[in-house]
């Protein structure tokens, strides 16, 4: 159920893009975070299970198989809207250039957006800076999978993040919006994954005596870490739930979910793009659920067009060798 479970997530984030954040409590951080720990999970397993039928390199083109076709078409759509139509949006203050297209098509270099003005204007996917962990990740997991690295690099990942989280480096970049302090959430995906229980109890002893000396400091609203913690252990409980129901009656409704998740989080954006260049307001309930639904619509296409026609030659690069 882990496909339905992402779905989920992405609609998570929607809502936080639609200014839906009950309480001040922001869904979108929270999920952004499941979906590394879920990384974690999958890339592991892929890892441990097929690395020893496929090559390095195999896995790094899959992935770049995965990541981005459905990255391209979007990036192309935004840039199209960008263009034709008139808005204004925080991430399209930089005009559309040769260099810019090129910044975001090399998706590594977005997550420093925490530190460059110029990149944080110029975010044509607004969401693609997460897609940039998620390929740092990807570059080492070899590394850190494979080798067992893991530990380690926990231990560095958590020590920024606590610098961050109390305040003695800058919260939102450290404990979010880059991969020093976030790497241990894709981390700890693939410890379960490993159904290494020793380390995700102690992981999970310190960050929780990190959540309660964050919490004596009163730094839980103005850095979203309520959202942070919440989204790694909510993200954990639900994967040892979930992948208990794995290849049941639903199997196949689970698999389109999944599939569906990724061109909702790239797409919506768009949409509201769309909307405030019409002057079409999204605050009532009516255009809150008209936009998502262009948003579903729009990643069913998606999937139709780009995605299923290459997830059997993504299938095929992870074959058995003869």
């Amino acid at each position: 159920m882990f496909g339905t479970f992402r779905m989920l997530l992405a609609l998570f984030v929607v809502l936080t893009h639609l200014g839906i954040n009950p309480g001040g409590f922001y869904p979108g951080t929270m999920a952004v975070i499941g979906f590394y720990v879920i990384s974690g999970y999958v890339i592991s397993f892929l890892l441990l299970h097929r690395l020893q039928k496929i090559s390095v390199r195999t896995f790094y083109f899959e992935r770049i198989v995965r990541i981005y076709p459905q990255f391209l078409l979007h990036l192309i759509l935004a840039i199209i809207i960008i263009r034709v139509l008139d808005f204004e949006s925080p991430f399209t203050k930089n005009p559309v250039t040769v260099q810019t297209i090129v910044l975001n098509l090399s998706l590594i270099p977005l997550q420093a957006k925490a530190f460059f003005s110029y990149i944080s204007e110029a975010l044509y996917v607004p969401v693609s800076w997460s897609l940039s962990l998620e390929v740092s990740f990807y570059l080492i997991a070899p590394l850190l999978i494979v080798r067992n690295w893991m530990p380690f690099f926990a231990i560095l990942s958590f020590i920024i993040f606590m610098l961050g989280a109390l305040g003695y480096l800058h919260t939102h970049t450290y404990t979010y919006a880059t991969i020093f302090g976030t790497l241990q959430f894709f981390i700890i995906g693939a410890w379960l994954q490993q159904k290494n229980y020793r380390l995700l109890t102690i992981w999970s002893i310190a960050m929780l005596i990190l959540g309660c000396l964050v919490t004596l400091t009163s730094s839980w609203k103005p850095s979203h870490i309520q959202e942070t913690f919440s989204g790694a252990f909510l993200c954990l409980f639900a994967l040892v739930i979930l992948r208990n129901f794995r290849d049941g009656p639903y199997q196949k409704i689970d698999d389109f979910c999944g599939n569906i998740s990724y061109p909702i989080f790239l797409n919506h954006f768009i949409f509201i793009w769309i909307f405030q260049a019409f002057n079409i307001s999204y605050d009532s309930f009516f255009g809150q659920l008209s936009l998502v639904s262009l948003s579903l619509i729009s990643a069913i296409l998606a999937y139709i067009i780009i995605e299923r026609p290459i997830a059997g030659f993504r299938r095929s690069l992870r074959v058995e060798r003869q």
